[in-house]
């Protein structure tokens, strides 16, 4: 177990798991020429899913990666993919919600609930993500006026993130080791919503990061400005 030190706190590393209900279809190949260990990244289509349920945006973005360490798998909840960081105080005790009113209002995001043996809610201990959970980053923003404003989902009412984890993309294994090997492909990332016709009736666009095992975050890639009925797939 580890501790560290932010904003005036200490911070406990633990083993949490959150998922992200998507959507993830890839496909990729070997490329024999050498590229850079640190992924690079297209943008190359986006399209808006309207569904019984919840509708999907879905992106697809060309990758490559030179030693092909791109992905995370369900057993990736220890240091430093671990889901959150819990905060101590000056003491190294655990924070508990309404131990100081500085602390924020309860949200989903700052805090997590521990459940006794019988799954009886038990404590709510102040917490902080840990961006590094995932290897996948998108930010929204809205274009008003000609100007662009970030959409951030994490700030009320709302408290959550679209960040998400894909899976491994190498999956060449010898001695239950990965084969370094470099890599390119398609990859496929969708977001499920019930709101998003509702929320987003103005221009928009959305950036994009990926990062690899190592922690090397790729450039960032943007769509062209688009509406939902812009990038309507339709039946």
């Amino acid at each position: 177990m580890k501790f560290v030190r932010k904003n005036g706190y200490w911070m406990k590393r633990i083993l949490v798991y959150i998922g992200i209900i998507s959507f993830f279809a890839l496909s990729f190949c070997t490329r024999p020429p050498e590229l850079p260990v640190v992924p690079s990244i297209d943008f190359e289509d986006i399209q808006f899913k309207e569904v019984e349920g919840p509708d999907s945006l879905i992106i697809s973005i060309f990758f490559q990666d030179g030693d092909g360490d791109l992905g995370l798998t369900s057993f990736d909840i220890y240091e430093p993919y671990q889901a959150y960081d819990v905060i101590l105080d000056q003491n190294g005790d655990t924070i508990f919600y309404g131990d100081n009113p500085d602390m924020p209002l309860y949200n989903p995001l700052d805090y997590i609930v521990t459940r006794d043996n019988d799954g009886n809610p038990k404590d709510t201990v102040w917490v902080e993500l840990n961006p590094d959970h995932y290897n996948i980053f998108v930010r929204f923003f809205e274009k008003r006026n000609g100007q662009y404003e970030e959409f951030d989902w994490r700030q009320p009412p709302y408290y959550q993130t679209f960040d998400g984890r894909f899976p491994l993309l190498n999956t060449k294994i010898e001695d239950q080791r990965l084969v370094i090997r470099p890599l390119e492909g398609s990859l496929r990332y969708g977001m499920t919503s019930s709101g998003w016709l509702f929320l987003f009736r103005d221009t928009l666009k959305i950036e994009i990061m990926i990062q690899d095992r190592a922690l090397n975050k790729s450039n960032v890639v943007s769509t062209p400005d688009f509406t939902l009925d812009m990038i309507r797939d339709e039946p």
